[in-house]
């Protein structure tokens, strides 16, 4: 998965479920600025950063993946 995937995929998420992308911050307990320094760098996140946005979401990584 690219980058730009990634972000896609974590903004439909987040659109699925009426979210803002701060709503997904405070459900993943991820510090704001490393989100957003996430975001703006536009590289893959490391895999504990997609983890803490999975359980965030409350689903897994096979699903965050999922097509």
């Amino acid at each position: 998965m690219r980058y730009d995937q990634v972000y896609d995929r974590i903004d439909d998420l987040c659109e699925q479920r009426g979210w803002s992308r701060y709503k997904l911050v405070e459900e993943s307990g991820i510090p704001q600025s490393s989100f957003y320094n996430m975001f703006n760098r536009h590289s893959i996140p490391r895999l504990d950063l997609i983890q803490k946005i999975c359980d965030g979401f409350h689903i897994s990584l096979a699903e965050f993946f999922a097509d």
